[in-house]
């Protein structure tokens, strides 16, 4: 009777979980967005996801610079957690 429970509860648990990630993929990008955002990574040679390699600092200012001029803000909150450590200052640590 124990191992109904346990694995009730589990499935359940993995139903929810499941349930709960496809209703919270986070904000969307409209058309408009998408297309400055693909003309943006391709003017600053951003690598494609698909190579398995990363962008470089300047990559990423040039990625935002190139956005922000085509009237695209940077969404604050970013990743739970804040920033990586490497890229927190002290005003990050107070908080």
């Amino acid at each position: 009777m124990k191992s109904f429970i346990t694995q009730t509860l589990l499935i359940s648990s993995l139903m929810l979980s499941i349930a709960y990630a496809r209703a919270h993929k986070g904000p969307q990008m409209d058309e408009e967005t998408k297309a400055a955002f693909e003309a943006c990574a391709e003017e600053v040679g951003m690598p494609d996801r698909e190579s398995g390699e990363r962008p470089t600092k300047e990559q990423h200012e040039a990625m935002k610079t190139c956005l922000e001029g085509k009237g695209i803000k940077h969404p604050k909150g970013g990743r739970p957690g804040g920033p990586p450590p490497e890229f927190r200052n002290e005003s990050d640590a107070s908080e």
